[in-house]
């Protein structure tokens, strides 16, 4: 990903900051889709002993989603990204089932299970799993029970509603006006928020598994290691919260313009929701350029 351009309208960071300080909501005004989860990796492993078996990923194994009719949104993460969204998601509440396809020695089996308790240390991400009997998901049926050891391997989880943030950059052509967009970023990851077209975007931010904080990295040029630490508070936000931010741009009408996106960059020390809401500029909105006469 891109980093973005360090531009905050008015020339003033410290205003950000302060509405920043004041917490976020999240809404949607459409009913969230069902998502499918697929991660495929080469070292998945199965751990733990009996009646406590784990499965095993490497937390930047390579993660795809999708979404179900009407929507059909699709995009990538990480292993990570899963574990991340685990409370959003609802997993800690109603886990959920996963088909296990493992393959070693030409020899393949695919096992149905749910999924529960993730955890990340030493760069992987793993889950308590417990084997559904006579369970079936996506026409797939439990063919047999893989025993400890590593194997390459697919894991298909289905029903999260909220995906990871890929690259998280709003105002884009495909997001529809006055609808708003959900996304979960794991901890531990920089990421930016900017608009690449005129209009204004409201984005606001809360701990997925619970509070935590947010870093803004420093613009200034004489502390350029500083960072603003801000709480961001646990998911799901109060109807009424204030907005985390409000960030608009504008159209320059000259050719020569070099203007950047507006733009925002943030650390996420804990896992976030990020949540925005894109709506283009008025017909009426006077343009902020004039040319002389």
């Amino acid at each position: 990903m891109r980093h973005p351009q360090w531009i905050i309208l008015g020339g003033s960071l410290l205003a950000l900051f302060a509405l920043l300080a004041f917490g976020n909501a999240a809404a949607s005004a459409r009913p969230a889709a069902q998502l499918l989860f697929v991660t495929t990796t080469g070292d998945l492993r199965i751990t733990g002993t009996h009646g406590h078996m784990r499965i095993s990923v490497p937390a930047r194994a390579n993660l795809s989603w999708f979404t179900d009719r009407p929507a059909r949104r699709a995009g990538t993460g990480t292993a990570a990204s899963l574990a991340a969204g685990w409370t959003t998601n609802g997993f800690s509440r109603v886990p959920p089932n996963a088909a296990l396809v493992t393959q070693r020695a030409r020899t393949s089996m695919q096992t149905i299970v749910t999924l529960s308790q993730p955890l990340r240390r030493h760069g992987r991400v793993s889950f308590a799993y417990r084997v559904l009997d006579d369970g079936r998901m996506l026409g797939m049926q439990t063919s047999g029970r893989p025993q400890l050891g590593r194997y390459r391997g697919e894991l298909f989880v289905d029903d999260a509603t909220v995906p990871p943030c890929a690259s998280p950059v709003f105002g884009l052509a495909d997001i529809d006006a006055g609808t708003s967009q959900s996304c979960v970023m794991s901890a531990g990851t920089r990421f930016g928020i900017e608009l690449s077209r005129p209009g204004t975007a409201e984005i606001r931010i809360c701990g997925a598994n619970g509070p935590g904080s947010i870093g803004i990295p420093s613009t200034d040029w004489r502390d350029p290691f500083g960072v603003t630490y801000l709480d961001a508070p646990a998911c799901p936000l109060a109807p009424d919260a204030p907005e985390l931010s409000v960030l608009t741009v504008q159209e320059c009408p000259w050719q020569f313009c070099t203007i950047k996106p507006q733009s925002v960059a943030y650390d996420a020390e804990t896992d976030l929701v990020i949540t925005t809401n894109y709506a283009p500029p008025a017909p009426t909105d006077p343009s902020p350029f004039t040319l002389g006469n």
